[in-house]
């Protein structure tokens, strides 16, 4: 699955830069780019859940997540223009060290000393492709907007992280029904009851009554 997700992810951008060669400009191509994968997934959502509900406290997660994303592709479609997809590709690379640093600064984790020395070492690859503007056909703008692109990815990473413990259910989709209600439902799969089972254990068992009694003393 990640080997997959990784896979997807580079054909992405290289295609990207590839229709960017041929004509199509960045907000054009990001916008039907975008708006048809938001079409198949709301499909492919309803199909499976049978529902867009949230609740109300997760409507501004919802916003800053949407906002995020929606600077994201910004950052991607123009990072791919200005400068090489394998410069773009390998920026993207830095989203974990984002993730961290943000994760840290909002009192989410502490990190350990090895996260702070891969992070160095990150920062100092980045320098790198910073000077290296000119000498590789890089350009800067497009590598200082490629670094807002993983950083509004982490963003993104970080705000959906709690709609998807309470949305995403054990499968890992983003539900959104909550998991914990599908559960407790009469009709899900690890509730139902055999006609059978049914009839041997009464709704009103005088032995669950009295057990129920003695729990509450």
């Amino acid at each position: 699955m990640l080997f997959g997700t990784v896979l997807l992810w580079a054909l992405n951008i290289t295609v990207t830069k590839y229709m960017f060669r041929h004509g199509w400009l960045p907000l054009a191509y990001g916008t039907i780019r975008y708006f048809a994968a938001i079409s198949l997934f709301w499909g492919f959502t309803y199909w499976r859940e049978r529902s867009f509900r949230i609740e109300r406290r997760d409507l501004r997660l919802v916003l800053l997540a949407a906002t995020m994303i929606f600077l994201n592709q910004l950052c991607f479609v123009y990072a791919l223009k200005l400068t090489h997809a394998s410069t773009v590709a390998l920026l993207l690379g830095t989203t974990p060290i984002f993730i961290g640093l943000i994760s840290l600064a909002l009192g989410i984790e502490h990190l350990p000393h090895p996260f702070w020395i891969g992070a160095a070492v990150t920062f100092v690859g980045i320098a790198l492709i910073a000077l290296a503007n000119g000498g590789v056909g890089s350009s800067l703008n497009g590598t200082l907007i490629a670094i807002g692109m993983a950083f509004t990815w982490a963003c993104y990473t970080i705000a959906i992280a709690p709609l998807m413990r309470r949305y995403g259910g054990r499968s890992g989709s983003p539900s959104p029904t909550p998991w914990s209600a599908r559960c407790s439902s009469p009709t899900s799969s690890g509730s139902r009851r055999s006609p059978a089972s049914a009839r041997r254990v009464p709704r009103s068992s005088p032995t669950c009554n009295r057990s129920s009694r003695s729990s509450s003393r």
